[in-house]
C-alpha cells in the first residue's frame, strides 16, 4: 500500500523531533564496550555479569 504523500506539517515535526533527539543525546552518556577473546572463553558471561552490576549498582 502506498504512503500518502508528507506535508510541511509532517516534515517540520520530523524536523523537531530529530532536534530534539540530538540535544537530549548530547547529555546522555554512553558507554561502549569491547571485549575480545576465544572461543568459549566465557565472554558473554562475562557481559551479562557485568551488565547485571552495573544495572544493580552490585
Amino acid at each position: 500500500m502506498p504512503q500518502p504523500p508528507t506535508t510541511i506539517v509532517d516534515e517540520l515535526g520530523i524536523a523537531l523531533s530529530n532536534l530534539t533527539d540530538a540535544a537530549t543525546g548530547a547529555f546522555t552518556p554512553t558507554l561502549r564496550l569491547g571485549v575480545t577473546g576465544l572461543s568459549r572463553a566465557g565472554k558473554t558471561i562475562f557481559i551479562t555479569a557485568l551488565v547485571h552490576n552495573l544495572l544493580t549498582g552490585g
